[in-house]
């Protein structure tokens, strides 16, 4: 008798927008034989992406523990045997860590809930840092707008500084500051000012069970894309912070690296990120390692690994000879569901001036390093 053939793998994915959800759903389908999407009406253009098998309309939504979200993703694995919910931002990322005792199929990992709200918070973060001697830019937490511009004014916060809310995400409302006169913060409170620090961004993320890393990655912009790095003294930062919070799930760094070398952490993100696919390109799937579908004894994308922007990629497509096998990866990537990304195209371009006259049949390629 031939063997029976393995029962189909199904992920249920939350969503509560399109931009980093669809990256997560595009590594889910690699590590799952069907992903369903149970999402908010901004995450509606997800049903267009191939690799959404159906999208069911949330009944609410994801701030908070609401019992009709629990009930209704609790029928759904059920209905659809569910074999793993996945997180896709910050707010599913939340919800799964308050409610994730209470869902009917096991959950992708992630920090607890009092892990999660330390490390999103900027504030909190910074001072975990400092009592773990992980090095972060001096910081200071304003509750009022009138409170920041007295101390700038009284000389008591040093300039170039950096202004930022507590847990806003996507670099919203982040601005650096040259003088006391130019203090504007864009309209939140309370209000962080850190020290700026001069030198070159980098972005690390760890994969993490239960206060130990098992999968790590690191990479900094170049002009020309990513370019993923070797960072042993990072990493051991990283390792302090992720044990000292009994970690699990994905949790994402920025750190700056002055021009001696040294590196100060600037905040943390913990949850999928922006430019996942590309680590998943290279060889690191998060969604498929976290989710037990794909192992290995040591996962790692080689230090030099680089892989082209879409922008400088599409730029260097009539000469192929310059493209390298990752290169190409990405551009199968694209080419492979265009729907959702044409779909952020037109969403972008709204908004916009009109473009340029010649310029109009390409607008569609010139925004897809943006979606």
């Amino acid at each position: 008798m031939p063997a029976a053939s393995p029962s189909p793998k199904r992920a249920l994915i939350l969503a509560a927008g399109f931009r980093l959800q669809y990256r997560v759903l595009r590594c889910a389908a690699e590590a799952f034989d069907e992903v369903f999407v149970l999402g908010m009406p901004d995450a509606g253009n997800l049903k267009l992406s191939a690799r959404c098998s159906r999208f069911f309309p949330a009944a609410a939504g994801f701030a908070e523990a609401h019992p009709e979200t629990i009930a209704q993703v609790n029928d759904l694995c059920r209905t659809h045997d569910i074999d793993l919910v996945l997180p896709s931002c910050a707010e599913t990322t939340r919800f799964i860590a308050m409610c994730g005792s209470d869902l009917a199929t096991e959950s992708y990992p992630v920090p607890s809930l009092a892990a999660f709200d330390t490390l999103d918070d900027k504030w909190a973060f910074a001072r975990v840092c400092s009592g773990l001697g992980v090095p972060v830019p001096k910081t200071r937490l304003f509750e009022t707008r009138a409170e920041l511009l007295s101390a700038s004014h009284s000389g008591e916060i040093s300039f170039p500084c950096v202004v930022k809310p507590l847990s806003m995400w996507g670099s919203f409302g982040v601005a650096k500051v040259e003088r006391a006169e130019n203090v504007e913060p864009e309209g939140y409170e309370p209000i962080l000012v850190q020290d700026y620090v001069p030198g070159t961004d980098l972005c690390a993320f760890y994969l993490c069970v239960e206060g130990s890393i098992v999968a790590s990655l690191a990479y900094e912009r170049t002009e020309e894309g990513v370019r993923f790095i070797a960072t042993p003294e990072i990493d051991s930062s990283a390792a302090a912070l992720v044990s000292h919070l009994n970690c699990s799930g994905v949790v994402g760094f920025d750190v700056r690296r002055t021009p001696d070398g040294s590196h100060f952490f600037i905040e943390c993100n913990p949850r999928f990120w922006y430019r996942m696919e590309i680590a998943a390109i290279a060889g690191l799937n998060f969604v498929a390692l976290g989710a037990g579908t794909k192992r290995s004894p040591s996962p790692r994308i080689p230090a030099g690994t680089a892989i082209r922007s879409p922008k400088n990629l599409l730029a260097t497509i009539l000469t192929p000879w310059r493209l390298s096998a990752n290169d190409l990866a990405l551009l199968r990537y694209l080419a492979s569901d265009p729907f959702p990304i044409l779909m952020a195209a037109f969403q972008k371009l709204r908004g916009q001036d009109r473009l340029a006259p010649g310029r109009q049949l390409l607008w569609p390629l010139l925004f897809l390093p943006t979606i």
